[in-house]
């Protein structure tokens, strides 16, 4: 079998037609793809699960750092803390003790418990500073409540660069109730991120509902905007991970030597070259 990007790509566009349509088809194509054609063996990735009961979770997969990287260097920034129990960084702290920690929420009944594992950066975040109506969660006493709001919205390099003082994550979680897509688009090269200089080495991006978009005047063009990461970045969705009836997708960052040398890429799939 010849693993490589050119095949992985002829494979993802045969049958366009068919399977670029719709969105759960098209991501059960992406995976049967990355499975035939891509190096990816999943006892390398980690899976942080988010358990809301016996019958739902949300896992998201992260390839593990390499053990001779500096702790201390390592950064995870959450994106959307959700007002839950920090499940996901509390295990990664638990893993990686000397690892910072960071989560950007905008709405403080949000934060939950974050505080015991991290810093909490208190903002709406985006690619440019405005005012927009954003969705914000207030949790949750009473529930979760999906609440639009007006807000400031600060560019993530700005945030980055005041709480964080690196522009270099290694791990992160893009889940802010639909504006996260604004975020994904500018990781293509030329994008605003890309031009900031803003390196992930990887992304657990959460696909909402279509529904969630809309009530902030979004119409994102999801299956878009993985094609033209594939095509036109140095990401590469490598695990579809299916949760109830959405999906969460990880972006690896294959091109990028700081992530090369977090996390051994190469080393990790010798012979089975994926760049």
């Amino acid at each position: 079998m010849n693993y490589s990007l050119s095949n992985f790509k002829t494979c993802l566009f045969k049958n366009a037609e068919i399977y670029h349509k719709e969105e759960h088809m098209f991501l059960r194509h992406l995976q049967s793809c990355l499975d035939k054609h891509v190096p990816i063996e999943i006892r390398e990735f980690e899976a942080y699960d988010r358990k809301k009961n016996n019958f739902f979770s949300e896992k998201k997969w992260f390839l593990q750092l390499d053990k001779n990287f500096p702790q201390k260097q390592c950064v995870w920034l959450t994106i959307g803390i959700g007002g839950e129990l920090a499940a996901e960084e509390q295990v990664f702290k638990n893993e990686y003790p000397e690892c910072q920690i960071f989560g950007i929420e905008a709405s403080e009944k949000s934060y939950g418990d974050f505080a015991n594992v991290g810093t909490i950066i208190p903002h709406a975040v985006g690619v440019e500073e405005k005012n927009a109506s954003v969705m914000t969660i207030d949790c949750c006493k009473d529930g979760m409540k999906f609440i639009k709001k007006e807000l400031r919205i600060r560019p993530l390099h700005k945030l980055l660069d005041e709480y964080v003082k690196s522009r270099i994550i290694h791990f992160a979680i893009f889940d802010i109730e639909g504006m996260e897509n604004l975020l994904i688009d500018e990781l293509v090269y030329g994008g605003k991120l890309y031009m900031e200089k803003i390196v992930f080495c990887q992304i657990d991006w959460e696909l909402h509902f279509d529904k969630q978009y809309e009530g902030i005047g979004l119409k994102p063009n999801k299956i878009g905007t993985i094609i033209n990461l594939i095509n036109n970045s140095q990401y590469l969705p490598i695990i579809v991970s299916p949760n109830y009836k959405y999906h969460h997708l990880t972006l690896l960052n294959i091109k990028d030597p700081v992530c090369e040398n977090a996390f051994k890429i190469q080393d990790r799939f010798v012979n089975r070259h994926i760049c």
